[in-house]
């Protein structure tokens, strides 16, 4: 048993917080989702346009819907 005042509790501490952060990593990596060079082309080109207007969630859904009804 690990006691808060054992020198080495931090340590193990650590050691936990850096398998815990890396196995979030591992799991990051294995996304299924990927883009293809052209679709993180067109992301990079928007994200560049400082002249195109960002919606907040709320202004984009208090706008009307545009579906075909």
């Amino acid at each position: 048993m690990l006691l808060l005042s054992d020198p080495g509790a931090s340590r193990v501490c650590g050691s936990a917080r850096l398998r815990i952060k890396l196995a979030l990593i591992e799991e990051q990596d294995s996304c299924p989702f990927e883009l293809t060079d052209e679709q993180l082309a067109e992301v990079r080109r928007r994200r560049a346009d400082t002249a195109s207007k960002l919606l907040a969630l709320e202004e984009f859904e208090a706008r009307p819907s545009r579906s075909c009804q």
